[in-house]
């Protein structure tokens, strides 16, 4: 056997479940139960008999596929559309009055055609508006319960009760730990690619017991091949946004990559590659067996996904609904285990008079029952990438930026449009909404009792002209909003408003928390002010208090009900010199204010060639709160860091990678107590030491505490004040 039968071989033995490689096409539907994997059963049977007795026998083979009342779903290719209009459609009496179902295709490409701003993927196309369009001038913080503390680690979400997708779970006597890898599959440099494995540990007192590693595979497959040359297939995965765990499934959003390489058979050199395939889809597996149950594949992209109970959410956005030469609509569908279903007209909601339409939306809602089901809602938005959740509605935000044009004179203003859409029962639009600025984050949403509160950005440009074509003068104005809307029988209705005094000129927001009646908000352009803003009046909010200190904060945490810490920078007048961290008191509305001292890490300086050089901490949690450890019940609070750098004149690299565990104690002069500091320290290639010996997260079970890394596992205990190391497992 040569080389290269052997390297085929091995890669056929660990390749994953056989993908589809059909073209993806985005998609939106009704209720169904999800097929069974295919069987030998001929499914070219005449559609309409085949229709009725599988009804009447329950779809015993393949499922059962319902009729909701968001439109029928088709099973495609075998589902004839003009067999489809037969089938009767339900009365939708929930949908928002303004939103309508398309009656016809005809009706469907009349929109398509009328309106050609659509299939943009661009967040701040300009588009331009007749004058008259012009728009005008949970008791408990969110993200943690203030009743009961949990006994194990939870990751850290923006809502409570709603959970994220992370690259560690716990769940029951179990870790689940995702890790992702790197590594050069091939002699030729360009073959490199990361790759996913999931390893299952169960945490047992002072000690973990590792169960289970399962490993995501890049899987070749022979296309063609001659006396000098083989082209392969290559599949590969991409799991970067994690997983989710319930009592029964492994849940990983991933996204396939499909190319084509040609390879020199003597050799085992690739000669090219060819980029040809990408989706998106949900793999679910067997929590026990870790066997794939489900494959989920949805035309579009999996923006986003929320879990809430046992339903998982999958928010997609769709592009390519292009019109053929044949002036045909290419509809939304959705693949499971291979199986395609689809949609029609009929079933695709817009909004008449809406000029931004962009993409299809899609959200899929997968209720994971011994027999998972599915339910999906689609309609036209602008473009979305931006979703908040709560336990009872879902909120979709698409930015943009409108232009008016003069003779003369330009201006231009953005808005984000939020369409609201019930998630209980029957999902359904229930609202929309338009708010002067740019929403930036999931964070910059809130949602308490009948209300919704936003924070954004509203920047307005004004450029004037000599005859229609010179620039001769402009003027940039941009400030920050917040503002609430009610939830009434009629939709939504803005009841406050406040226009200035957050921030001052040149300054922009760089962190927002909803923290119950209260919303604090930090700008920062040379030193960070922390504003509070009272919201326990909805018709009257207003800014009560601000104050000043250097640097800012990318993150706020609630910490208990009087008090937040602001997770951040150190800064001087041109950089950032480190990682901050500062306990704002917040009980007075009229006197926020910082408690003690901040705690800082600073960078390291060192000079080379007479240049002064920061050694910069990469922390993800700055960025991601998902990647911090909070422990309420014993105020404990964590993140990992790491630097890779050279001292001299970059011939030498280093990796420097740390976590830090810290406490809060008020009695002290500087409430934030370093408990325990966990530090890596290697050289070699980026991919060597950072794939290798970087600190993903730290997890808690009782007062066990596990650190965990590509290479290693700490295992700590926290008894009376005290953080002790127990065992290092490699």
């Amino acid at each position: 056997m040569d080389d290269l039968e052997r390297k085929i071989l091995e890669a056929k033995e660990n390749e994953l479940e056989p993908k589809s490689s059909s073209q993806a096409i985005y998609s939106k539907a009704g209720n169904l139960k999800p097929v069974k994997p295919k069987t030998s059963l001929n499914l070219k049977l005449v559609f309409v008999n085949a229709f009725i007795l599988l009804l009447a026998i329950g779809f015993f083979t393949f499922g059962i596929i319902k009729i909701s009342n968001n439109g029928p779903i088709a099973k495609q290719p075998k589902f004839n559309r003009s067999e489809a209009s037969k089938i009767k459609l339900n009365e939708n009496k929930n949908i928002d009055n303004n939103l309508k179902a398309f009656e016809s295709e005809e009706e469907l490409i009349n929109y398509i055609n009328q309106n050609k701003k659509y299939a943009s993927r661009e967040t701040n196309k300009s588009d331009e508006l007749a004058e008259e369009e012009v728009a005008p001038g949970d008791a408990a913080p969110n993200g943690y319960s203030s009743t009961g503390n949990p006994s194990s680690y939870q990751t850290n979400t923006r809502t409570e009760g709603v959970d994220e997708t992370d690259i560690v779970k716990v769940n029951n006597d179990y870790i689940y730990y995702l890790t992702h890898n790197y590594t050069h599959n091939y002699e030729n440099d360009y073959s490199s690619y990361e790759y996913f494995t999931l390893t299952i540990y169960k945490h047992i007192e002072d000690d973990i017991e590792l169960i289970k590693v399962h490993k995501f595979n890049q899987s070749e497959e022979i296309i063609t091949e001659s006396e000098k040359y083989v082209v392969k297939k290559i599949t590969s995965l991409s799991a970067n946004s994690g997983m989710y765990v319930t009592d029964k499934y492994i849940i990983v959003p991933v996204n396939t990559y499909e190319r084509e390489v040609v390879f020199d058979k003597e050799t085992n050199k690739i000669l090219s590659i060819y980029s040809y395939h990408y989706y998106s889809e949900i793999n679910i597996y067997d929590i026990n067996s870790c066997e794939l149950v489900q494959t989920i594949r949805t035309t579009g992209f999996n923006n986003q996904t929320r879990l809430v109970g046992n339903e998982l959410f999958i928010i997609n956005s769709y592009y390519d609904f292009l019109l053929n030469n044949n002036n045909k609509f290419a509809y939304p569908c959705f693949w499971i285990n291979d199986e395609e279903y689809s949609i029609d007209y009929r079933s695709l909601y817009y909004y008449p008079n809406d000029d931004e339409v962009k993409v299809i939306t899609s959200v899929y809602r997968v209720t994971l029952d011994d027999e998972m089901t599915i339910d999906t809602f689609n309609m036209f938005t602008g473009y979305s990438n931006l979703v908040y959740m709560s336990t009872n509605n879902l909120y979709i935000i698409s930015n943009t930026n409108h232009i008016k044009r003069e003779e003369n004179y330009q201006k231009s203003f953005s808005q984000s449009r939020v369409i609201s859409l019930n998630i209980k029962g029957e999902i359904f639009v229930n609202g929309e909404m338009t708010v002067d600025g740019i929403i930036n984050d999931h964070y910059w949403i809130d949602e308490k009792d009948n209300y919704v509160r936003f924070v954004s950005i509203v920047n307005e440009y004004e450029t004037w002209y000599f005859e229609d074509k010179y620039v001769i003068g402009n003027k940039h104005k941009s400030n920050h909003f917040v503002t609430i809307f009610e939830k009434t029988e009629n939709g939504f209705k803005e009841i406050s408003k406040i226009t200035e005094g957050i921030g001052k000129p040149g300054e922009s927001i760089r962190s927002v928390r909803f923290n119950g009646d209260i919303l604090t908000v930090v700008t920062y352009k040379t030193i960070d002010p922390i504003y509070y803003i009272d919201l326990s009046d909805p018709n009257n909010i207003k800014i009560t208090s601000e104050y000043e200190i250097t640097g800012y904060s990318t993150y706020q945490i609630p910490y208990k009900d009087n008090y937040v810490l602001g997770f951040g920078y150190e800064t001087n007048e041109s950089r950032n010199t480190g990682i901050k961290i500062t306990l704002f008191d917040v009980s007075d509305k009229t006197d926020i204010k910082a408690v003690g001292k901040s705690y800082v890490i600073p960078y390291e300086k060192i000079t080379i060639n007479g240049y002064v050089r920061y050694i910069s901490l990469n922390v993800e949690a700055l960025n991601n709160p998902k990647a911090m450890l909070i422990d309420r019940q014993n105020d404990l609070f964590g993140f990992g860091a790491y630097a890779y750098y050279s001292r001299d004149t970059y011939s030498t690299y280093n990796f420097y990678g740390a976590y830090f565990l810290f406490k809060v104690d008020l009695e002290k002069t500087c409430p934030i107590v370093l408990v325990n500091k966990t530090e890596n320290k290697g050289s070699g290639s980026w991919s060597d030491v950072y794939y290798h010996d970087r600190f993903d997260r730290m997890v808690y079970v009782g007062n066990n505490y596990y650190l965990l890394s590509p290479s290693s596992i700490y295992v700590y205990r926290y008894d009376n004040g005290e953080f002790d190391e127990i065992k290092v497992v490699k």
